[in-house]
């Protein structure tokens, strides 16, 4: 696993809900088992590519509690809440089995986990706050659910409680990630029954805003350009936050088709289609971004 850097985290043994066939021969999926209360000796031993070795060795004991009945079952060593809590420890947080379908609600946002989307039993944690000068208007406190350092496997639902907002704003609402680096990314949701709610593929940091910016449409030639010798024509379509999924064009009202690599689109003239002779043309195009905000540019050229 890597995030952000060269280094590479390795795991010594798979987790419950990975299907990935890389751990191969591999009893109980590298889990060890206790099966004793006596003091046992570990030894782990790590080489590199160009056969630099790292050691480390450490001895570890059962703390008295029974085996588990099936290691299969339940492996996560991180997150078996139900045996912290038999052994009267402290479990900081809420028991969500990998296994089981999980839901949690606190302070106007609920998640919903289906079975199989953690790839391990963990426990859940989640806490919300404030913003008092944030980059785009809130339309619901800031929610930290879990630890975006713990991967999904499937998606899971969220649903934030909204208050107050005008009904021509509700469409437009959506869900915002703040990213570590303060940006925020897009994520698809919707406004039904006083909530906003979508599905989203990892944790993190989570707030309601609203997209009401329409997109931009800029075309690489100006108003009445003479583009008798060129071959094709180009725009570039942008949007401020949930981007731009559709778009349709005309010239002189007849549907033309686009290549699209990135932000830019490309049309290339086809005369058996429209003629060209030396006229005026129009050029009309409407971009549409995912909240349904549009913007519509007509622009006249010579071919």
């Amino acid at each position: 696993m890597q995030r952000g850097s060269r280094n590479e985290l390795l795991r010594l043994g798979g987790q419950p809900m990975d299907k990935l066939p890389v751990y191969y021969g591999v009893r109980d999926r590298g889990a060890v088992v206790l099966r004793d209360e006596e003091l046992h000796a570990v030894r782990i031993v790590a080489e590199d590519d160009n056969g630099n070795i790292s050691e480390v060795g450490f001895r570890v004991k059962r703390a008295g509690r029974t085996a588990q009945a099936s290691v299969n079952e339940q492996t996560s060593v991180n997150a078996q809440a139900a045996g912290m809590q038999a052994d009267g420890m402290q479990a900081d947080g809420t028991p969500a089995d990998c296994r089981r379908q999980f839901s949690y609600s606190m302070d106007g946002a609920s998640v919903t986990i289906p079975a199989g989307a953690l790839y391990e039993s963990i426990l859940y944690k989640q806490s919300s706050q404030e913003v008092a000068q944030p980059r785009m208007k809130h339309y619901s406190p800031v929610y930290t659910l879990h630890n975006d350092n713990v991967p999904l496997h499937q998606a899971i639902t969220i649903a934030i409680d909204v208050a107050d907002v005008p009904d021509a704003v509700k469409p437009k609402l959506c869900l915002a990630r703040i990213a570590a680096d303060g940006r925020y990314r897009y994520a698809a949701a919707k406004h039904e029954g006083g909530r906003v709610s979508g599905k989203v593929r990892a944790f993190g940091r989570y707030v309601v805003v609203a997209d009401k910016t329409p997109p931009v449409i800029k075309p690489s030639f100006s108003e009445g350009a003479d583009l008798t010798g060129a071959k094709s024509i180009s725009l570039t379509l942008s949007d401020n936050f949930s981007g731009v999924p559709s778009f349709s064009a005309t010239i002189d009202g007849q549907w033309i088709a686009f290549e699209q690599r990135g932000n830019t689109i490309t049309h290339f003239f086809n005369p058996e289609r429209i003629s060209y002779n030396g006229a005026a043309h129009t050029l009309k195009i409407t971009a549409t971004d995912s909240k349904g905000n549009s913007a519509t540019l007509t622009r006249k050229f010579v071919r």
